[in-house]
């Protein structure tokens, strides 16, 4: 189904859409559309300035949001803040090499 907006209602923000809660999905912009991705897909996130980049095994996705509120966002249990700039799906972890400190994602 594809609804048009009226055109002088205000636009939903992100902010909106997304509350503050484990969410088990999230509107994102790609380019001038809101898109859903869910939690399950992120394998992980990459935090620059201003903006969270949720990474899936298909594309990259910009928000607007810090990492520290973007990972209150996230089931606790499936989620973990591995660096001040990146969070990682426990379940794409591959192997963790404790000799040079890192993790390999699946």
């Amino acid at each position: 189904m594809v609804a048009v907006l009226n055109p002088g209602a205000r636009r939903p923000s992100v902010e909106a859409l997304n509350p503050q809660n484990n969410q088990k999905s999230f509107f994102v912009r790609s380019q001038n559309v809101l898109v859903r991705v869910k939690v399950k897909d992120i394998r992980y996130i990459h935090a620059d300035g201003n903006y969270c980049y949720l990474f899936t095994e298909q594309k990259k996705y910009a928000i607007k949001l810090s990492l520290t509120r973007l990972m209150d966002r996230l089931p606790n249990n499936e989620f973990l803040r591995i660096h001040k700039s990146y969070i990682v799906q426990l379940k794409e972890v591959n192997k963790i090499d404790l000799g040079s400190n890192s993790l390999c994602l699946k």
